[in-house]
């Protein structure tokens, strides 16, 4: 036959071409009858596939009951050492912040001390002499708002002087000292950062140097003055 015909399966190429080589041709023929082995069948992958799902959503809700159960479980134990920590930490707090507003009111005490004092030398300054309210120590809200007039010029309203013995020591109503609110009682007491109102105002009245009316040893100063009560004794020397 001519050299174009196909020459069938006896290993053959068309025309013009080599054989196949019979190793290559039993392996094309095993491939082909097994070929069908290789592809799986749709309905057998559709089969597979919604198995596949549904133990994946199985999984799920098996992990998501397991995650809830352990969010409860542990919900618990949690707010209790929070709670527990807390406690912790505001057992710290507290002292530190009583501590704080302790400190706070002692300078703010010390404060009240040298502004008045800073007021005492310029009320002398003008003059002459210290305001005289009594011998030393004087017992500064023995008459409630007597000293604030002294020391402003005005009443506790903002208006005239009311108290006599101040309208006489400062006839010019000058302000030699300006109060915060938080310094006085509504009646014109003095109080200091703890809100005590027992003060004390020392005087050098016989100018030697020393403060008049002290206890124990001298004390060189010409003003001095003392808070106490509950909350303890302050000094300004």
């Amino acid at each position: 036959m001519g050299g174009g015909n196909y020459r069938g399966p006896a290993g053959l190429n068309r025309v013009g071409l080599s054989p196949i080589p019979q190793n290559l041709l039993g392996a094309t023929i095993f491939f082909g009858k097994n070929f069908g082995s290789l592809v799986e069948d749709p309905e057998q992958a559709s089969l597979k596939t919604n198995f596949s799902f549904e133990q994946k959503r199985a999984r799920r809700r098996a992990e998501t009951k397991k995650r809830k159960f352990s969010l409860h479980s542990f919900t618990i134990i949690e707010l209790i050492t929070v709670i527990a920590v807390g406690a912790i930490l505001m057992a710290m707090i507290i002292p530190l912040a009583t501590g704080a507003r302790k400190q706070y009111a002692i300078v703010q005490t010390k404060a009240q001390f040298h502004r008045y004092t800073l007021a005492m030398e310029q009320f002398k300054a003008e003059y002459g002499q210290y305001p005289q309210l009594g011998s030393s120590p004087i017992a500064i809200n023995a008459t409630p708002g007597r000293f604030v007039e002294l020391m402003t010029g005005k009443n506790l309203t903002g208006g005239a002087m009311d108290d006599p013995i101040a309208a006489a020591q400062n006839p010019k109503g000058i302000m030699f000292l300006q109060f915060a609110a938080n310094e006085l009682m509504p009646d014109g007491e003095i109080q200091d950062g703890f809100g005590q109102t027992n003060w004390q105002l020392y005087i050098d009245t016989d100018g030697d140097g020393f403060l008049n009316g002290t206890t124990g040893n001298p004390i060189r100063a010409s003003i001095g003055w003392q808070s106490s009560g509950t909350s303890g004794t302050f000094t300004s020397w």
